[in-house]
């Protein structure tokens, strides 16, 4: 759950903006999204999500995915903490 509605993310890249708060990088494939899921070719939307916003989380049965051929730091986050590195040969991760 996030903000209210339930998404499925794949969390990529843990840090911290400019002003200290915390935020979580993560591929949406699936769920409600306030903007709606753009992208058609099913490989999901980047969103960079507030940590606060977070309830009621779970492990879903699918497996995590990744979009792109290499991440760049993105605009919403200041200090990187934690990245998550693809490594599709190895399930579950």
């Amino acid at each position: 759950m996030y903000d209210g509605g339930v998404r499925l993310l794949c969390p990529h890249m843990l840090g911290r903006n400019r002003e200290g708060h915390v935020r979580i990088l993560c591929l949406q494939i699936g769920g409600e999204s306030t903007r709606g899921l753009q992208r058609k070719d099913g490989l999901g939307d980047w969103r960079c999500l507030a940590l606060e916003k977070f309830s009621g989380l779970a492990l879903a049965e699918a497996a995590w995915q990744t979009a792109g051929s290499s991440l760049r730091r993105p605009k919403c986050i200041d200090q990187i903490e934690l990245e998550v590195a693809a490594q599709p040969e190895r399930e579950p991760q």
